[in-house]
């Protein structure tokens, strides 16, 4: 991966065409080689109950914007500061969709689908993360949808089309902006934008 005039860069762009389903991708904002998010799509299926999960995780000082039910699904030009609520992601994810099936016997099933990014287009994950001792703000655009299936065959369909970072520490961002004072744009192959694995 190589930055493009990064010497001054304000907001660091990384395109991507990124699809997710069943597994996970990793998101590196600063492009320093260290994975600064992971967007994880898991099955959780016990006994007259599965689920399909989409969550964020993240290292020490990993944080997202913080939602009614989960990560925040963001509009564009949402600011990202210090004025938003964030939720720690270090040590538990944070659930950005759920779906599936609740049952009561075998026979009696209620499907569901709840979580702020249960079914959304171009919506945002705002992030607070910490590079070199300094705080920073940044944020993906993601497409994501389902379909209901019983016995764990719910899917989570996720599409990561970008993300972005603000390298001035502190300074705050908006949800989809890539251009900004000496901005720089992060090239490179899908893969190694992605930083990651997704089925």
């Amino acid at each position: 991966m190589t930055f493009s005039d990064t010497a001054n860069a304000a907001v660091v762009y990384v395109p991507t065409q990124i699809t997710l389903t069943n597994g996970q991708v990793n998101i590196d904002l600063d492009g320093d080689g260290v994975t600064d998010f992971t967007l994880v799509d898991h099955l959780k299926d016990l006994a007259l109950y599965s689920n399909r999960m989409l969550g964020v995780v993240g290292p020490a000082g990993a944080n997202v914007v913080k939602g009614q039910g989960g990560a925040a699904a963001m509009a564009m030009n949402s600011i990202i500061s210090s004025g938003r609520t964030f939720q720690p992601v270090d040590k538990a994810r944070a659930r950005m969709a759920s779906v599936g099936y609740r049952c009561a016997t075998s026979n009696s099933c209620l499907s569901f689908a709840i979580g702020p990014f249960k079914q959304v287009k171009n919506k945002y994950l705002g992030f607070k993360f910490t590079t070199g001792g300094q705080t920073h703000y940044g944020w993906a655009r993601l497409n994501v949808d389902y379909t209901l299936g019983q016995g764990g065959n719910s899917i989570i369909n996720v599409y990561l089309s970008g993300y972005a970072y603000e390298s001035t520490a502190g300074k705050s961002i908006k949800a989809g902006q890539t251009t900004g004072a000496d901005s720089a744009q992060v090239r490179g192959s899908l893969g190694e934008l992605a930083r990651g694995t997704a089925k």
